[in-house]
Order: C-alpha cells, then sequence, then structure tokens
C-alpha cells in the first residue's frame, strides 16, 4: 500500500470503494471519538443538513456515502457514480468529545481500499478535531488528497464549519436550547462539556431538544465487568447518560439502579 504525505493526492480510478479510519486511541475511550463526512459544493459548504454524514445520520443521498463501524475504526463506502453533481469534494474528519487533545492518540490512519493511506503526525496537537483527508473531484476525475490538518473544538464547531446548521431553525428550536444545555454541564461538570457540544449536535438533528424524560440507569457491578470498569468503558457510557438526563430530565436528575449480589438503587 502507497503511504501519503500530507497534501499529496492520487487518482482514484474506481466508481467504489472504502476510506477506512482505523484508530490506536491511546488514552482515549474509542467511544469518545467520532469520524464524519461532509458532502460539500463548490463554495465548501453542505448543500444542506442531509450532506453531514456522522453516526446519527450514516446515509448520504442516494448512498453516495455511507458510514459503518467495523473492527478499530470506521468505514466510508463511497459510490460516485451516486455523487449528486454538485457535490465536488468530501472531506473526512475526526473528532474527540471528551477532555482529551490528539495529542493523547496514539496515531490515526486513514486509507482507500488498498490503494494508500495517510496517517498524520499528531503527536504535539493540542487540537480535538483532525481533517484527515478528502475525496475530490477533478477534472471528471476523482481523487483522494491527504490533510492531517487540525480543528480546535469538537464535532458541533466542526459541522458548523461546513455549513451545518447546528442551531436548526429559530421559528422552531429557540436558541438558547444548545447553550442552555452547555451552560448546565459547564456549571456542574466541566469536564463533560466537550460531550454536550457533541450531544447538542445529535439531539438538534433529530429534533429531540424540547423532549423531557426520566433517565434511568442500570448498572452491572458483578465480577464480569471487572474489565469494563477498568478499562473506562462504564464510565464513558455513564459520562453520556448523564449529559442526556442534564437536558431531558426537568430536574436533571439521573435514576440509577446498580445490583451485583444485591441491588441498590441511587439517584445522581
Amino acid at each position: 500500500m502507497n503511504a501519503l504525505q500530507s497534501g499529496q493526492n492520487l487518482v482514484i480510478d474506481k466508481n467504489t470503494f472504502d476510506v477506512n479510519v482505523m484508530i490506536h486511541a491511546g488514552a482515549v475511550d474509542l467511544n469518545d471519538i467520532d469520524v464524519s463526512a461532509y458532502l460539500l459544493a463548490s463554495n465548501k459548504k453542505v448543500r444542506s443538513d442531509a450532506d453531514f454524514i456522522f453516526y446519527n445520520q450514516p446515509t448520504s443521498e442516494a448512498n453516495a456515502v455511507s458510514l459503518k463501524a467495523i473492527d478499530g475504526g470506521f468505514a466510508f463506502t463511497f459510490d460516485v457514480s451516486r455523487m449528486p453533481a454538485d457535490v465536488t469534494s468530501v472531506p473526512i474528519t475526526v473528532a474527540i468529545h471528551s477532555s482529551h487533545a490528539f495529542s493523547d492518540v496514539s496515531n490515526v490512519t486513514i486509507s482507500v481500499d488498498n490503494l494508500f493511506s495517510f496517517t498524520p503526525n499528531n503527536q504535539s496537537m493540542s487540537e480535538k478535531a483532525l481533517i484527515l483527508g478528502e475525496v475530490y473531484k477533478h477534472n471528471d476525475k476523482w481523487k483522494f488528497k491527504a490533510s492531517g490538518m487540525g480543528f480546535y473544538g469538537g464535532l458541533g464547531p466542526l459541522a458548523i464549519n461546513y455549513g451545518v446548521d447546528v442551531a436548526g431553525d429559530p421559528t422552531e428550536q429557540p436558541a438558547t436550547t444548545s447553550v442552555s444545555l452547555e451552560k448546565k454541564i459547564a456549571d456542574n461538570a466541566p469536564r463533560l462539556i466537550n460531550l454536550a457540544k457533541a450531544a447538542t449536535v445529535s439531539l438538534e438533528k433529530n429534533n429531540l431538544t424540547q423532549i423531557k424524560a426520566r433517565v434511568g440507569f442500570v448498572l452491572d457491578c458483578s465480577g464480569s465487568m471487572t474489565r469494563q470498569f477498568s478499562s473506562g468503558h462504564v464510565q464513558s457510557v455513564l459520562d453520556r447518560i448523564a449529559v442526556l438526563a442534564t437536558q431531558f430530565d426537568d430536574d436533571m436528575a439521573l435514576d440509577l439502579w446498580a445490583f451485583a449480589n444485591k441491588c441498590k438503587k441511587c439517584r445522581m
């Protein structure tokens, strides 16, 4: 496989191909890392929010680009024969929504089938988002260009940079909604602020910001979960649920049941 350097580009001489993003997360929980792609017009903006491909919207118009999780990372499947005529480029990005930066990640590699790959130097990066590269059209041919450019902010600011309407329609969703959630988190659990920003994107995209609900979490504390606790996976899931409880529950509470040999109900 041909290893690219930042700025290099090569022609992709087929209509269908996979762009794989493999992540060796290091100190960062893989669950705290999101990948996304953006179908951009010539103005380098999405034509509509439907061109934002991420975990909550994994397929684009006409299945030109689709996202799925794979072992150790993620895969974007491209079919450029289905690509809308006014889409000229598709950047592939990765973002962290915990307190970590990309200097805490061991490495990230993006590859196009078995043709070529690119591994950016992220060891000194203080940014929380990374533009790995882009698939783009030039003289009626589709090419891939390696980037490796850092971007300050998480998934939300990155999406806004590409023209995604994260705030939604102000006539339907008050502009204070996302601010309110982030302010609650900043006041009560500041380490979760980047996770709150990512949650805001997902909630806004699915019109869930006005929903009120009681949130519960059932926690298995038996010995079989020891590895999940020590690896931080349980904490990562609990952090996500706590952010959603802050948004959905009118008293910002999370009902918690823990069980092993016995069970106990707690309230957070």
